[in-house]
């Protein structure tokens, strides 16, 4: 897959939690709360509540987040982000499938609802399904450290993010951390 550079930019950043923490302080002036699997990424939690978004946790199975448990949580909560690990998900390492995540984006895009895939572990996968951002590219920030795949001295995230939100987040970089390492 290629990145349309009409609809899709990449931010570099420090470490995924690094991506992570300056995406939450750019959608925060615009939303309050995020549609999440009941069980996440520890950090990702701490990062969302401590910039005061409200979690929403939604129905889960063996194969990942459910489509009748978001509907069901959106119609409750109408929240307008989702936060997901599709790919062995930690801490369950559940792999969804793409008839799942299809049904997802669709829904995503019907709603206009924006999803935060974090993708840390896609590489340990064989032959993993479509990204989120292969899917509904439009919607999507795709996170991808390479601290992970190549070596934890490397602290180094992609977030692969639609333009329009490319100068916000690229701002949240600079006052957050002076910029990305220039080394790395």
């Amino acid at each position: 897959t290629y990145i349309n550079s009409n609809i899709l930019d990449i931010v570099e950043c420090n470490s995924a939690n690094h991506s992570l923490s300056c995406l939450l302080q750019t959608l925060k002036q615009n939303h309050q709360s995020i549609i999440t699997e009941p069980f996440t990424y520890p950090a990702f939690k701490t990062i969302a509540l401590n910039d005061g978004f409200k979690l929403f946790p939604s129905e889960f199975d063996n194969e990942g987040l459910t489509i009748v448990g978001l509907e069901e949580t959106y119609a409750k909560t109408k929240s307008k982000l989702i936060y997901l690990q599709p790919t062995i998900h930690n801490p369950t390492c559940v792999v969804m499938p793409l008839e799942r995540r299809k049904a997802i984006a669709e829904f995503a895009r019907q709603n206009d609802i924006l999803i935060i895939e974090d993708d840390a572990y896609r590489f340990l996968h064989p032959n993993p399904p479509l990204r989120f951002l292969d899917l509904i590219p439009e919607n999507t920030f795709h996170i991808y450290s390479l601290s992970k795949p190549f070596n934890p001295f490397i602290k180094t995230s992609y977030l692969i993010t639609p333009s329009i939100f490319k100068n916000s987040i690229t701002e949240n970089v600079r006052l957050n951390s002076s910029g990305h390492s220039s080394l790395l």
